[in-house]
């Protein structure tokens, strides 16, 4: 996706989002929401797994 993006920055946005069924690509603590303004999509489809084991690394 392309877009502009933008930081929720109110009390009532960043309750908004913390109900969404959100899942990130990195299973960690998130601290900022984004807002993107969808411009362009395209892309493929990923299949979410579990945590990656402690020390692992693909590089």
């Amino acid at each position: 996706m392309k877009g502009t993006a933008r930081v929720l920055d109110t009390e009532s946005e960043e309750l908004a989002a913390a109900r969404l069924p959100l899942e990130s690509w990195l299973p960690t603590s998130k601290q900022v929401y984004l807002r993107i303004e969808p411009a362009e999509i395209a892309g493929r489809r990923f299949a979410f797994g579990g945590e990656a084991p402690v020390g692992f690394s693909e590089l």
